[in-house]
């Protein structure tokens, strides 16, 4: 905030808009691909005693958030290497009664960890945003779409999508079921994202030339070129969750998985 007379200005701190880059390039490159795994389990087994049933939920939201699914009760499990954020969230917590590991699952056995992910709703989520919005691609086509309807649009895709980074577990391909429609939802996501980018930029400099002209002529909009170019000059600058936006994110994310 700057302050010039009367006049109060306010901006956003460049280590802010640095985390929204990368949130954004997350945002945009999720789901393109598939992690790799040397096909390891990280393990987290715990014991919490019935009378310290809040300190439990509050665990079991946090190993929700760090993508961590309930094998059993005590036993949360994820095929990503996360030994030290788990360590990290227990000595946070206080919680001395658990052990982390990082293992492999012996074949042949009756339940396999990847049971601990219910992917089903997932699918039907990935398959139904792509159904939702793949026709829009022809309408772009025919150019049955103007600047007002394209503002909207590319907002409320935005946010529909933004929803999958952040409750996917991204488990490795070897893991996913047959028909995974993420690569799908993705493409449609990200074509859509693109070209609706123009159209919105013309709609937006006409609402705020509206009420600040003198500003709309530096109105522009990003796409996932750009995007990628701002995430390339950040190099080892990336987020550490120190900045008021990131624990405004983490905060939302914990009371979610605390709701679910």
């Amino acid at each position: 905030m700057s302050r010039q007379g009367r006049t109060t200005a306010y901006g956003i701190p460049p280590r802010t808009s640095e985390v929204i880059v990368e949130r954004t390039h997350r945002m945009l490159t999720f789901g393109s691909t598939a992690p790799k795994w040397d096909g390891r389990w990280t393990v987290v087994a715990f014991s919490v005693p019935e009378q310290d049933r809040t300190l439990r939920n509050n665990l079991r939201s946090r190993l929700r958030v760090l993508r961590f699914a309930a094998l059993y009760d005590g036993v949360w499990v994820s095929p990503h290497d996360l030994g030290e954020e788990a360590l990290e969230l227990l000595g946070e917590l206080g919680i001395t009664t658990a052990t982390v590991l990082r293992s492999t699952e012996v074949p042949g056995g009756p339940v396999s960890p990847v049971a601990a992910f219910d992917l089903e709703p997932l699918a039907r989520e990935y398959r139904e945003f792509a159904d939702r919005y793949e026709p829009m691609l022809q309408s772009l086509d025919d150019g049955l779409i103007g600047p007002k309807q394209a503002l909207r649009m590319r907002t409320e895709l935005r946010v529909d999508w933004r929803h999958f980074p952040e409750t996917d577990p991204d488990l490795p391909a070897e893991l996913l079921p047959a028909g995974w429609d993420r690569a799908r939802a993705h493409r449609v996501f990200v074509q859509i994202y693109d070209r609706l980018g123009p159209l919105a930029e013309i709609r937006f400099r006409q609402i705020l030339g509206s009420v600040a002209p003198e500003l709309a002529e530096h109105a522009s909009h990003h796409d996932s070129a750009t995007v990628a170019e701002l995430f390339a000059t950040l190099r080892d600058r990336h987020a550490h969750g120190d900045t008021p936006f990131e624990q405004a994110a983490a905060a939302r994310r914990i009371a979610e998985a605390e709701r679910g």
